[in-house]
């Protein structure tokens, strides 16, 4: 019978056992996660060759010139549309400006780096870090979130320095934690190299912002790269391969002989004769032709890729395949994602803006306008409808009294009229400046 040792050493044993093989899970679970984002981004950035060159032999790698079919990239930058224009920002009627742009210069090249990495890898991290007298804004792609009770909400991140890429560099992998209090450098391992000047007051806020192409409702890190776009991208270098290989090998043709032994020695060329053995024969095939085939098949998954993207058929291979109206359509349909976009990337920049308080006041010295003071007015310019057709279209909407001016103006530019009421008044002050003017002008017309 088991003493009392074993009854109490059985359950930490089984504890220990099940914890074990929780955190093993979560490791490799991670890496997969780490894996595919790499991926996406190597993809983007047109390095994948290791990815898709693994699809032929060794022996036919030699002799296949690599494709390098970036469609990642051309349609992660198309359909990035948020800050194409620069974003109005605004703190209150009566606050310069000036100071803030000069203190958070680059803020909006950085934000269109984010919004694509985001696109692509379904959630980034932006660090708000105080450099030079200045906020710098650095996309953080790799990291580890820590959380209090709310799983949902980091309180703390860790992330690696990027390593140096000589040789000679045999320092540890190094790595910074931050919070709400400060931060701390450190190796792997635990040892501490640096640390935020002890008793000097920290933001009081972590000073990152988490963008996501879709706000996660399970757990913090349940996102997923554009991986139609990857493996998609990963289906036209593979057909690309063959393509090229079908060509190359029936240009080249594949000799054979038969009726002499592997030890005979033949001698080829423009003027030279090969004498064969009796009953020898010589003579070369070559592969059957597939580039119709494989052609055929890059062209529908170019099409199905741009459809699930909202852009028009051809806009990979730049045939001029679909009609105008179905251009309109698709540009219709980039538009409302678009606008889906600018709510997204709203509510980022006014997470964001807490923390440039903050850094304002303990770096600057200087006292921002309270956060409901910041609102920021994205340009609407970018819609691609035809403005030929967006005017026969209003024009009939009219017609119909389906419509209002006031309504189209909301259409046209809806973050600076929230209400159709602002609108209607914006329209009546500009028609009475209006009226004034043609009445000014008429009176200063000489009378004959």
């Amino acid at each position: 019978m088991a003493d009392f040792h074993d009854a109490v050493a059985f359950p930490n044993l089984a504890r220990k056992a099940v914890l074990a093989s929780q955190l093993d899970y979560q490791q490799k679970m991670k890496d997969m996660f780490k894996d595919e984002r790499a991926l996406a981004l190597r993809y983007y950035k047109g390095r994948a060759e290791d990815d898709y060159m693994s699809y032929i032999t060794k022996e036919l790698q030699d002799e296949i010139p690599t494709p390098s079919n970036n469609i990642t990239k051309r349609i992660i930058d198309r359909t990035s549309l948020v800050y194409n224009e620069t974003p109005i920002r605004s703190l209150g009627e009566d606050y310069d400006m000036a100071k803030y742009k000069e203190l958070t210069k680059g803020k909006d090249v950085k934000l269109q780096i984010a919004e694509r990495r985001t696109n692509l890898l379904g959630l980034i991290a932006v660090k708000l870090t105080w450099r030079d007298g200045k906020i710098e804004y650095e996309n953080i792609l790799d990291f580890e979130p820590f959380f209090d009770e709310d799983t949902l909400k980091p309180v703390a991140v860790t992330y690696p320095i990027s390593a140096k890429s000589t040789v000679t560099d045999l320092e540890p992998e190094r790595w910074i934690y931050w919070d709400k209090d400060g931060w701390i450098k450190y190796e792997r391992g635990g040892k501490v190299l640096e640390m935020s000047e002890p008793g000097k007051p920290g933001y009081g806020i972590l000073p990152f912002v988490f963008c996501f192409t879709e706000q996660p409702e399970s757990y913090f890190l349940d996102i997923s790269v554009d991986r139609e776009l990857i493996f998609t991208n990963r289906v036209l270098n593979v057909l690309e391969l063959n393509a090229t290989a079908n060509v190359i090998f029936r240009s080249h043709g594949q000799k054979w002989a038969s009726g002499i032994t592997e030890d005979t020695i033949l001698t080829g060329g423009q003027d030279i004769i090969i004498t064969l053995p009796e009953g020898a024969s010589l003579g070369s095939t070559s592969p059957e032709d597939t580039i119709v085939s494989v052609g055929e098949a890059m062209n529908r998954i170019y099409k199905y890729t741009a459809r699930n993207h909202h852009l028009p058929e051809d806009f990979v291979t730049g045939a001029v395949l679909s009609s105008a109206a179905s251009i309109v359509e698709r540009s219709k349909e980039l538009t409302d994602v678009r606008r889906g976009d600018v709510v997204r990337w709203r509510d980022i920049e006014e997470r964001m803006y807490p923390i440039e308080i903050e850094m304002f006041r303990v770096e600057a010295g200087i006292k921002l306008p309270k956060a409901t003071e910041f609102s920021i007015d994205y340009e609407e310019d970018y819609i691609e409808e035809d403005a030929k057709v967006r005017r026969e279209r209003w024009d009939w909407e009219r017609e119909r009294n389906w419509a209002t001016n006031a309504q189209q103006l909301m259409e046209e530019n809806p973050d600076r009229f929230e209400t159709e009421e602002d609108a209607q008044a914006f329209i009546d002050e500009n028609k009475q400046q209006n009226g004034g003017l043609a009445l000014s002008n008429a009176l200063a017309e000489p009378v004959i």
